[in-house]
């Protein structure tokens, strides 16, 4: 029978940092400095809400852009006129977004 150490990883967080700062290690300084200006706007400065609500965005553009390309692709259309609409449908719905977000800032103020 074996008895084998478990092997820690040499990149582990310094003591505590996991607990202090769970983010900040996986993005660039300026992406994190991002992160906090879009949680103290919208979020009340819950950086995890911000993560949270930028992963889903993303994960929510890159449906719709596979959902364009196919239907485009499926239509026959070449790939440039599907780009173009991927394109023109995520500035929409940023743009809807945005407004949204601003309509119930005013509306909570």
């Amino acid at each position: 029978m074996l008895n084998r150490e478990p092997r820690i990883p040499t990149t582990r967080k310094a003591e505590g940092e996991h607990l202090d700062n769970p983010a900040r290690v996986r993005f660039k300084d300026s992406e994190y400095l991002a992160l906090e200006q879009v949680a103290a706007m919208r979020h009340g400065g819950v950086i995890s809400h911000a993560i949270r609500e930028c992963a889903l965005v993303g994960m929510e553009v890159i449906n719709l852009r596979q959902d364009v390309l196919l239907k485009r692709l499926a239509e026959g259309q070449s790939m440039q006129a599907a780009q173009n609409e991927m394109v023109e449908a995520l500035m929409a719905h940023l743009i809807e977004n945005r407004i949204t977000e601003q309509m119930m800032q005013r509306l909570r103020a």
